[in-house]
């Protein structure tokens, strides 16, 4: 490796393209805010941490009891 300049400057241009390890990674989620998120239940927390049934079933009730009280 000492002698291909080739693989140096491919690996060195692949470093330069890392993510800087500080920079924290955007959490998307629903820009609506609900009651179900006061108990920090959210779309990205069901997605990320895949709580139990029961839990979910509580979050898509309360989003359709949201949705619908609009109409």
């Amino acid at each position: 490796m000492a002698d291909n300049g080739f693989l140096k400057n491919f690996l060195k241009m692949r470093h330069s393209l890392e993510r800087p390890k500080e920079e924290a990674p955007v959490k998307k989620g629903s820009a609506i805010p609900l009651p179900a998120q006061e108990e920090g239940i959210s779309l990205a927390t069901i997605i990320e941490e895949m709580p139990p049934k029961s839990t979910v079933l509580k979050y898509l009730r309360q989003r359709i009891e949201f949705l619908t009280a609009d109409d």
